[in-house]
């Protein structure tokens, strides 16, 4: 993002000033206030009916799918997980938080309804008096699939191994620094390019889209791996000694570099020399002049990868749910401007399968539907995305 202002103003008026320095200082937790509790665990378990063998997936998150992140995903890995382990283990999920809205709730109720037909749903929050630390307690496993440019950080990880507990998340920006290979699973992501995030970016800044569509819409464009999300749900379920590796290392990470007895002396440093620089420099005042990228572009650092002209070919895969149910499912057709219209998606996915077992890219799909190459690649991702279509290596 700097480099794009420096040289919009060098282009405008020939120079640039002084870019301002960033150090970093993480965000802080308590760790003790998350410290895993046997009796509390037991009471959990014992209040739902799980078994000490089953597994519980949970969140902590306002469970809100255009901030946060979308749940239907995660849904379809956790089925998928549970139909191969079989009758070997049980798997529930647990979301804790509070639902940003009515459109919020009706996603995470109507998707668990429609997909989790081996796994169970439960929704907890602190009006029915069950607490954070309770949820973390009783878990075996927490899950942070971020999908959504809103969040740079994730706190609630560091809470989740402050309890012990390994982690799934998506390998997403802030997460790429919290969320380590000692202590979990970070499951590799896909965006569109930041030219193909342009029509977002316009929309907004026009003001024809509210924040939450302009999030929504950039959501649809971000994918997280389906099959190693499934592959890495069905690890930890199988083996206790490496959920139990990964939350002692997550412990003592979250002791070692985000407990705040750490994390604020870092301030009282960062502090002690903004004061002396204070007093060693006259205050001066810069007008900057603020404009719209790309959206996708100054979020370039945040996924694994985005989709390029030189991405692999993608075949079908077999459908579990259609296209226009999971569209519907996840209402993007509330919107008045959707990331891409149903029809679409529905020709695009239908020309990758007409491909057959040896795929298609983003070109071929482009010149046979005579579409533009960037709405191709924008439905690449969100097909990729729900697993209606697969990398062919």
């Amino acid at each position: 993002m700097f480099d794009r202002v420096d040289s919009y103003l060098l282009d405008r008026f020939g120079k640039v000033p002084p870019r301002p320095q960033l150090p970093v200082i993480p965000l802080g937790v308590n760790t003790q206030d998350f410290a895993a509790d046997p009796q509390l665990r037991a009471a959990l378990r014992s209040e739902n009916g799980w078994g000490e063998d089953d597994v519980v997936f949970l969140t902590v998150a306002r469970l809100a799918p255009h901030v946060k992140f979308d749940p239907i995903p995660f849904f379809i890995a956790l089925e998928a997980a549970q139909n191969q382990l079989g009758d070997k283990k049980k798997l529930h999920f647990v979301a804790f938080g509070i639902y940003a809205d009515q459109h919020s709730e009706k996603v995470f109720i109507d998707a668990a309804r429609k997909i989790l037909k081996s796994v169970s749903f439960h929704h907890f929050d602190e009006s029915q008096k069950q607490t954070v630390r309770k949820c973390l307690s009783g878990a075996d496993v927490f899950a942070f699939p971020i999908d959504n440019l809103q969040e740079s950080f994730g706190l609630a990880p560091v809470e989740a191994m402050s309890a012990g507990l390994p982690i799934i998340a998506s390998d997403w920006d802030g997460l790429k620094e919290t969320v380590t290979e000692e202590v979990g699973f970070r499951v590799q992501t896909l965006t569109t390019s930041g030219a193909q995030s342009i029509p977002e970016g316009v929309r907004y800044n026009k003001d024809a889209i509210n924040y939450a569509q302009y999030s929504t819409n950039l959501s649809a464009q971000v994918e997280i791996n389906l099959p190693e999300m499934t592959k890495a749900i069905i690890r930890l379920a199988r083996n206790k000694g490496l959920r139990r590796k990964f939350g002692a290392n997550g412990l003592k990470r979250a002791k070692s570099m985000y407990d705040w007895s750490v994390v604020i002396p870092q301030m009282q440093s960062f502090w002690k020399e903004l004061s002396e620089i204070r007093t060693a420099t006259s205050a001066k005042t810069l007008d900057l002049h603020p404009f719209a990228p790309p959206p996708m572009d100054y979020a370039a650092r945040f996924p694994s990868q985005q989709m390029g002209a030189d991405f692999v070919k993608c075949r079908a895969c077999d459908e579990n749910h259609t296209i226009r149910d999971l569209y519907v499912l996840r209402r993007y057709q509330d919107f008045s401007h959707p990331f891409e219209h149903v029809e679409v998606l529905e020709r695009v996915f239908a020309a990758i399968k007409e491909s057959g077992n040896g795929g298609a890219d983003v070109k071929m799909i482009s010149v046979q539907l005579r579409f533009n190459p960037v709405t191709v690649a924008r439905c690449y991702v969100w097909l990729l995305k729900y697993g209606f279509i697969e990398r062919t290596v």
